[in-house]
């Protein structure tokens, strides 16, 4: 926590105003490459799957299609450029939408696990707890990119 605080005003026992200053709970910092000079001055490389492009050493659309390539051929379909999450669509079940995944990244930085939509939510959800600032999620793709999730269920 940081030095900062804030006013507040409330009633005493005795129904006077009173103000007490109250400590302000700092939102989270989010990783940049600047933060990790090291990756910033050696790269990484495409063909090696990062879980984040800001640290390839190519950072151009070959770049970029072979990292994500590499990372759908391992199941990998989430990838973060700094805060962007970049998901590709594997049109198929992968099971990580599952309770267990919901666990793992519930109370977490996005720094501190895989990139994935649940991430994403979680920092959004926590920035919203804990700032005066409003929050969005844009969602962008082509037409049957798979941007909708489909949810059925069945009673037998």
């Amino acid at each position: 926590m940081s030095g900062k605080s804030r006013a507040q005003k409330g009633r005493d026992k005795k129904g006077r105003v009173a103000k007490k200053v109250v400590p302000v709970e700092q939102p989270r910092k989010i990783s940049s490459i600047l933060d990790r000079p090291r990756l910033a001055q050696e790269g990484a490389r495409p063909e090696d799957g990062v879980q984040d492009m800001t640290i390839l050493s190519d950072l151009d659309e070959f770049g970029i299609n072979t990292n994500l390539r590499t990372r759908y051929h391992n199941d990998l379909i989430y990838t973060y450029t700094g805060t962007i999450l970049v998901a590709v669509n594997p049109y198929r079940q992968l099971g990580i939408y599952e309770q267990e995944m919901i666990r793992r990244y519930s109370n977490r930085k996005m720094t501190e696990v895989p990139p994935h939509i649940f991430a994403t939510a979680e920092s959004a959800y926590y920035y919203l707890e804990h700032s005066d600032r409003n929050q969005s999620c844009i969602i962008s793709g082509e037409s049957g990119a798979g941007k909708v999730c489909k949810q059925t269920n069945k009673q037998t």
